[in-house]
């Protein structure tokens, strides 16, 4: 009797909140989810209902889909499993579409969490089970905790779930990471646990999937560069932002990837593109006080080549190796660097491409050796820029000699 007197209470609680009956003690995103539960997914409060388990096949397609994103996160999840030891909670990874495709739980939560429906294959959308953590949060693409009886479904009153997303570098969303157990509290601490998760787990997935852009991880504070808080964007050779994470947006003040996408990096800043390729050419990733071109703004950050570009130079370091003898002598002008690379027997397009990038890398290299690694000087010798000296050396991935150690020997 007590059972269904509580059943029927939960049920009311819903329709009071829904109706606007009830203005005080429900999250206005529970709301929302309770009223699209009701009018757009015709979902019944009180009647049970069993969790849609997506095919084999299907599930092995949605992690193949993944990729390195869920590699990445079974390590987090780990890490989260680990500290959350003896807790009684479950740690969940769902793709888009809320299907659970890693699972990781303490073994005092193994019983609830199979009579939940915690495991693999399992759709936790709100279309399938109503408001929860996990469903919840893609519905509202932000952190959230769904408490107790804030869950639509009855069956789910006895959860405490906190959710926080994961989205690609130009905001589209991937994924979810959720911790749930029994708790007769509100975990608040374990939401922002689960996002600083959530966030590292987006930030090196970012990291690896942006692997042919230049990438710069920039904070106000030097120490917080290569931490959770930092600000990464992924550019190309032009200076164009491809991609970012959320901390960026953050520290530049954009309310989303749309705005911040396809913008001049150098604006975005308040830097110069030089400035950006000379940091590319530093050994090691120490992030360096970046100078600005206007106002005040103060930044701190380490930049990375593209990693064809560190190939090509690892290839091409040998060449310059070669005495100068064997080397066809530099001249003290030219026109353009195409004019300092030797001809080259014909290929297929892509064999030629790199076989001329690796000319043009190790003849740069060779001019900046001359040079004594001084950027202008070069620059007269080639007749080029400063400015293409440093976007050639930046897409070449060419590191400056430590002037120090050269000068030692």
């Amino acid at each position: 009797m007590r059972l269904r007197l509580e059943s029927r209470g939960h049920a009311e609680l819903v329709q009071a909140a829904v109706r606007g009956h009830l203005n005080t003690g429900i999250d206005e995103a529970v709301r929302c989810s309770w009223n699209r539960c009701l009018t757009t997914y015709a979902l019944d409060a009180l009647q049970p209902k069993k969790p849609t388990t997506v095919e084999r096949g299907d599930l092995r397609d949605r992690k193949e889909r993944l990729g390195s994103l869920l590699s990445i996160a079974r390590i987090e999840m780990a890490n989260l499993a680990r500290l959350m030891q003896h807790s009684q909670y479950g740690i969940m990874l769902t793709d888009w579409d809320g299907v659970i495709v890693s699972y990781a739980g303490d073994t005092g939560f193994s019983a609830m969490a199979r009579r939940s429906g915690f495991r693999e294959g399992v759709i936790w959308s709100e279309r399938e089970l109503g408001t929860n953590g996990m469903g919840t949060c893609l519905a509202t693409q932000r952190p959230i905790v769904i408490h107790r009886r804030d869950h639509f479904l009855m069956q789910n009153t006895q959860l405490t779930c906190s959710a926080a997303p994961i989205f690609d570098m130009q905001g589209k969303l991937l994924a979810t990471l959720d911790i749930s157990g029994a708790s007769s509290r509100a975990q608040t601490h374990t939401l922002a646990l689960v996002d600083i998760a959530a966030q590292n787990i987006e930030n090196r997935a970012l990291l690896e999937a942006c692997k042919k852009f230049g990438l710069l991880r920039f904070h106000r504070c030097a120490e917080f560069v290569s931490t959770p808080g930092e600000g990464v964007l992924a550019f190309d050779e032009a200076g164009t932002i491809r991609g970012a994470n959320r901390g960026a947006l953050k520290l530049l003040g954009y309310r989303n990837h749309e705005a911040l996408c396809g913008q001049r990096i150098e604006a975005v800043l308040d830097t110069s593109l030089e400035a950006l390729l000379h940091l590319s050419w530093r050994h090691g990733f120490r992030p360096d006080f970046l100078p600005p071109r206007f106002g005040p703004q103060r930044w701190f950050a380490s930049v990375q080549a593209p990693a064809e570009a560190l190939r090509r130079s690892s290839l091409t370091a040998t060449v310059t190796a070669v005495p100068a003898a064997a080397s066809p002598s530099l001249p003290a002008a030219q026109g353009t660097m195409a004019a300092i690379v030797p001809a080259l027997p014909r290929a297929d397009a892509e064999e030629g491409a790199d076989v001329l990038g690796s000319a043009e890398c190790a003849a740069l290299r060779r001019t900046l050796e001359s040079c004594r690694w001084n950027i202008s000087a070069t620059a007269v010798r080639l007749h080029l820029s400063r400015r293409t000296i440093y976007r050639k050396m930046y897409r070449h991935g060419i590191a400056r000699h430590d002037l120090d150690e050269a000068a030692g020997k």
